[in-house]
């Protein structure tokens, strides 16, 4: 006997349990303990609606960052790398702050995420010279807004780091005076594994008119799983 559908319906004001401590998880990076234990959470909370789940565990190359930062005056600037740059090693490029590019700049350049999709900031990479870039990012609010890494699987172009839009006025003030300055992007690639949370709802009036099911007429949807984790929390 087929299996009915199950219906997704939740009562007014109910939402999915979460934690009081908030992202308690730890960090949802792909591959990280906290991304695993995301899927877990999501699993469970999903299953527990009466629909049945299965994770799919797949092998990945992760590239974490090993140290990264500017460093300015005897200053350090925490930074995050472009992942679709190339590295510099631990000991990292020297040069001069500017805000003009050369052979011997260290080039500092502020830009938004939105910078990837008008071109602006391939060209950038890609037409300017300059021994490094120092991205200060910009955007709707404070702090880091990193544009995607496009070209990760092809990484290309001299070395580039993000710094916060809170390190703005430091890092352009250095700039101005085409202040000494060393960038360091050194990363390393770890095997990991990850996982995909999967959940199939059946079509309720698709199953009422046939009796059965039509894999043709299924719909798939996917989204990012470590959106969950916030979103449902809300």
């Amino acid at each position: 006997m087929p299996r009915r559908p199950v219906r997704l319906t939740r009562p007014k004001h109910a939402r999915l349990r979460g934690s009081p401590l908030g992202n308690s998880q730890g960090y949802h990076r792909t591959g990280t303990t906290g991304d695993d234990a995301g899927a877990l959470w999501l699993s469970r909370e999903v299953a527990g609606l009466g629909v049945e789940v299965t994770t799919e565990v797949f092998e990945v190359n992760r590239l974490d960052p090993v140290a990264c930062y500017l460093q300015l005056d005897g200053e350090r600037i925490s930074g995050v790398p472009a992942f679709d740059a190339l590295p510099t090693g631990a000991h990292g490029v020297t040069g001069a702050l500017s805000l003009s590019g050369h052979e011997e700049a260290i080039l500092v350049a502020k830009l938004s995420p939105q910078s990837v999709y008008s071109g602006e900031y391939d060209k950038l990479r890609r037409e300017t010279p300059y021994r490094a870039l120092v991205i200060v990012c910009t955007g709707a609010r404070p702090g880091m807004g990193l544009p995607n890494a496009e070209r990760f699987r092809n990484p290309y172009g001299s070395p580039a780091i993000h710094v916060s839009s809170e390190a703005s006025a430091l890092v352009l003030a250095g700039a101005a005076r085409v202040a000494p300055a060393r960038v360091v992007a050194e990363s390393e690639y770890l095997a990991v594994t990850a996982r995909n949370v999967i959940v199939v709802i059946r079509g309720a009036a698709l199953f009422a008119s046939t009796g059965g099911y039509d894999a043709a007429q299924l719909v798939v949807a996917i989204d990012r799983r470590a959106r969950w984790w916030p979103r449902l929390l809300a």
